[in-house]
């Protein structure tokens, strides 16, 4: 029998590099549920269970889950993700902020006392104190928002967050998702865009006839961007990123005032993308007056991805009257607002734009524009002489052409306002490298230029620019890698 001394071995003995690494598969841990691939629960058990394994299991909750933290208008949400700034382990992992701009449902109000008469017209006693319930549940979420609307408090609960991750030297990332949110327990939105103070604001609501009730319902844009933007001027940190989601809102917004404007003008300095949603013609024209006031001063803005509502689908013919789409003089406004001198990536979908208006962006970016995606465009011009402008004027290394439609008067006798489009490109094609592309463009527009002649153009020729579904999203996908 040996005499040797036997070696304890257990899971804390391990190397400190092992119970990192055991840390990391058990963030990563995929879920069976399909709406819910990665549960940050596993992870954060993990960090309870003894001193030894809290450090390196907090490293990794926060590395996973806690980067971009989505929080609402409310004020426990807000202080909420100043607590998360805060916190020494997690504070320094937050790169961005998610921030929702929706706003409690007014439709909730009416829906509550709507049940409240029947179960009083029914002698329900039970159901009338549960209706009351969620009765006094609202009026009191919807004091708290209206008190954050006439003080200044979200905006130095934002400012103080921003300050923390400014001390840690951060540039964050903002995004303002437009989408509602769904009331209890569904999963479908998943842990990323479940809002920070969600179960305070949402989940103490009941459930009517098994059916999910929206409880945060469309709410602004300009307001909450333009809190967020004075928060960091407050501030002081810089803004790396900026995604404008707009909510599905049916109330106008008033336009900012000339001071407001003048204290946010410079907000954008270091900003180097932005994603803005331009399809909600009711909050388009505060948002214009927003980004015309901040986007001159973005002198580092890389990357421009602009995208309306696509109302037309696949129709080929459709007057610009009956669709919501951005009128032509704004789109031209927020394009000739973009002045940064390293402009590298523009992607434009679902919009109309005049060919001078889009030529003037590409003659001032020529020398630096590397990448160009233009899906689903109305232009008010001529496609063969803006391909053909650049094909000899740009050194582009990506380009994607997909669904490309004119603008066009039905009946030039007539004295009319009304527009129509048309197909010129029904698919599309994409190409990457100079001298591909510049051959890909020679190959189109003398395929257009005879047709245009009358002269015949096989099935087969045309069918080299026909694209299916999946195509289509792959090529959409491909320039945002």
């Amino acid at each position: 029998m040996s005499t040797l001394p036997q070696s304890k071995s257990d899971l804390l003995s391990l190397p400190n590099e092992i119970l990192a690494k055991i840390c990391f598969e058990v963030a990563t841990l995929r879920s069976y549920k399909y709406w819910d691939p990665f549960n940050p629960h596993h992870i954060s058990n993990l960090r309870l269970t003894c001193r030894h394994l809290h450090v390196p299991a907090t490293r990794e909750l926060a590395r996973n889950f806690l980067t971009i933290p989505t929080i609402m208008y409310s004020r426990s949400s807000l202080e909420h993700l100043v607590e998360l700034c805060k916190h020494p382990l997690f504070g320094p992992h937050v790169v961005g902020v998610n921030f929702h701009t929706c706003r409690l449902s007014a439709s909730i109000f009416d829906e509550i006392t709507s049940c409240l008469h029947d179960s009083a017209h029914r002698g329900n006693l039970e159901d009338v104190k549960r209706r009351r319930k969620d009765l006094n549940n609202y009026l009191e979420l919807y004091e708290q928002e209206r008190d954050l609307d006439q003080s200044d408090e979200a905006e130095k609960l934002l400012a103080k967050a921003l300050s923390l991750l400014h001390g840690y030297g951060k540039a964050p990332s903002i995004s303002l998702p437009g989408i509602s949110i769904k009331s209890s327990k569904d999963h479908r939105l998943g842990d990323p865009m479940r809002p920070w103070g969600y179960p305070k604001a949402v989940d103490k609501f009941l459930c009517t006839n098994g059916h999910w009730r929206v409880v945060m319902g469309p709410g602004q844009l300009s307001r909450p961007l333009m809190i967020l933007l004075k928060s960091a001027v407050t501030s002081g940190v810089e803004i790396s990123s900026l995604d404008l989601q707009m909510p599905d809102s049916w109330v106008e917004e008033a336009v900012p005032t000339e001071l407001d404007l003048q204290i946010v003008c410079k907000a954008l300095t270091a900003l180097k993308t932005l994603r803005a949603d331009l399809s909600n013609p009711f909050l388009l024209e505060s948002l214009i007056e927003i980004l015309q006031a901040t986007l001159p001063h973005a002198g580092t803005l890389e990357r421009v991805y602009l995208h309306g509502y696509d109302l037309r689908d696949d129709q080929s013919h459709l007057s610009l009257d009956d669709t919501s789409r951005l009128d032509l003089a704004r789109m031209g406004s927020i394009l000739q607002s973009c002045q940064s001198g390293a402009l590298v990536q523009i992607k434009l979908e679902c919009l109309d734009v005049r060919e001078t208006d889009l030529l003037k962006l590409l003659e001032a970016h020529k020398h630096t524009l590397r990448a160009l995606s233009l899906i689903k465009i109305v232009l008010d011009g001529c496609w063969t002489r803006f391909l053909f402008w650049i094909r000899e004027n740009l050194s582009l290394e990506k380009l994607a052409l997909l669904r490309l439609q004119n603008i066009y008067k039905p009946n030039l006798g007539e004295d009319t306002e009304i527009l129509h489009t048309g197909w010129w490109l029904g698919g599309g094609f994409s190409a990457e490298g100079v001298s591909d592309i510049r051959s890909e463009l020679y190959d189109i527009l003398k395929l257009m230029e005879r047709k245009r002649s009358g002269e015949e153009v096989s099935a087969l020729e045309w069918e080299e620019y026909e694209i299916d579904y999946d195509e289509y999203c792959e090529i959409r996908a491909w320039f945002d890698e």
